[in-house]
């Protein structure tokens, strides 16, 4: 096993996609899926700590919520 499949499986198995019956062989889609998912993960983490922090600005005596 090579550092891009070491890395694409590790990556698989963090972000719980799982591996599945079908699975990409060629190494330009598993390059791809890898990219794809290092994307989705920065999103992902980009809005819940956007959550985060508007959740930490709301009292529950507040009555009114500013979302941004």
């Amino acid at each position: 096993m090579n550092f891009l499949d070491g890395f694409y499986f590790m990556l698989v198995t963090m972000s719980s996609v799982g591996y599945g019956d079908y699975y990409p062989a060629h190494p330009v889609v598993r390059a791809w899926l890898t990219a794809t998912l290092l994307g989705y993960v920065v999103m992902l983490s980009h809005d819940l700590s956007k959550l985060g922090d508007s959740l930490e600005d709301i009292s529950e005596f507040d009555t009114e919520h500013h979302f941004s």
